[in-house]
């Protein structure tokens, strides 16, 4: 869509504003804030402005603008309407308000693009990295995670491209490639394809794949990892064009690694430990890509269940039992499998080892 006008008085960010809300990294179709629900300081609440909604990527809270004022002050949503409208007009009329919205709030956004088909996004993204190298760097940081050469050539790492984005593009049009839809791919003023990488997000690309293997996504483990005020770190970011021309969103997919028809599963955070452990382990690993964003394992632990795996073992970092954030993530989990007919399971380690791709790496280092 090119355009889009509220049907309500006011926006998202018109309630972001009388919230207060910390905004942590701004594009121009949506927003991060901290989240005023859950407490998490780290910027994982999307305020979608095209639909006017909200959405906590932790505590996977979500609505309406009006729905978040509510939410937050614990009134019903007519009381908030009401209230949002007098702190933003005063004493004006709900027609008046709207009126004025009809003249003022019109936001001029970028066309997008409908999300392509895994199979366009899988061929895409495998020719695109045959294209692509790992650094030096890049490649002796995965070796100290635990993976051999060989490893990271199967899990299909490289480094993010310095420059010749241009040139990359059309190298995977003239293959034959499907580019519209794709995340991370958008389209520039003058009708050109490109890829939305920059020098401030340098990194590593992880593929995320599914339950067959096709990469469905990518995220980036940062080179420097953004830092707020608070110290509090960003390692891992999107590979996604949401805010471009033509562009797309990467839909924060679930990753797979390993048998897909294993009785028993390992559910973690992040698709890079998820790697590690499973070639650490031989074990099978799904992840997604934070501690309290379970609602991607749904689909997948459906695929799963059909596939006949019964047991699904929770495997979040040991901080888990002091950090309310991973805690409270590891609970959704369990309520997920539970829902699902599957059977929780938790696998706890010694608590020196942050991760279980760190325990199984110093597993793995005694036994050699």
């Amino acid at each position: 869509m090119s355009g889009y006008r509220y049907d309500l008085p006011f926006s998202i960010m018109d309630v972001a504003g009388i919230l207060n809300l910390r905004i942590r990294r701004r594009g121009t179709r949506s927003v991060y804030t901290d989240c005023p629900l859950c407490g998490d300081t780290r910027g994982k609440m999307n305020l979608n402005l095209e639909k006017n909604q909200f959405r906590c990527n932790y505590c996977q809270a979500g609505g309406g603008a009006i729905g978040l004022y509510a939410s937050v002050y614990g009134v019903s949503n007519s009381d908030a309407y009401r209230e949002i409208c007098e702190i933003l007009y005063g004493n004006t009329s709900p027609q008046e308000c709207k009126m004025i919205a009809a003249k003022e709030r019109q936001i001029a956004l970028p066309e997008s693009a409908e999300l392509a088909s895994v199979f366009d996004r899988s061929q895409t993204y495998e020719i695109m990295l045959s294209q692509l190298t790992l650094t030096r760097t890049h490649l002796e940081k995965l070796k100290q995670r635990g993976l051999s050469e060989e490893m990271i050539q199967r899990a299909g790492y490289k480094s993010t491209p310095a420059f010749g984005f241009d040139s990359l593009a059309d190298t995977l049009l003239s293959k034959g490639c499907v580019v519209e839809g794709i995340p991370g791919f958008y389209q520039k003023n003058n009708g050109k394809w490109s890829l939305h990488f920059t020098s401030r997000c340098s990194g590593i690309l992880i593929p995320f794949r599914n339950i067959a293997g096709l990469i469905q996504a990518f995220q980036i483990r940062l080179d420097k990892p953004f830092i707020d005020e608070k110290g509090h770190e960003t390692k891992y970011i999107w590979f996604s064009s949401v805010d471009e021309r033509m562009g797309v969103s990467s839909g924060s997919p679930a990753h797979f690694v390993g048998n897909p028809c294993d009785e028993t599963v390992f559910a973690t955070e992040g698709a890079l430990k998820a790697d590690v452990a499973h070639f650490l382990s031989g074990r099978t690993f799904a992840a997604t890509a934070g501690a309290g964003n379970v609602e991607p394992f749904r689909e997948l632990f459906s695929l799963l269940k059909a596939n006949g795996t019964q047991n699904i073992y929770e495997t979040h970092d040991m901080d888990k039992y002091k950090n309310v954030h991973v805690r409270a993530g590891a609970l959704k989990l369990h309520n997920l499998i539970a829902e699902m007919g599957l059977q929780t399971k938790i696998m706890n380690w010694d608590k020196n080892y942050k991760g279980i791709d760190d325990f199984l790496l110093s597993k793995h280092r005694n036994e050699g």
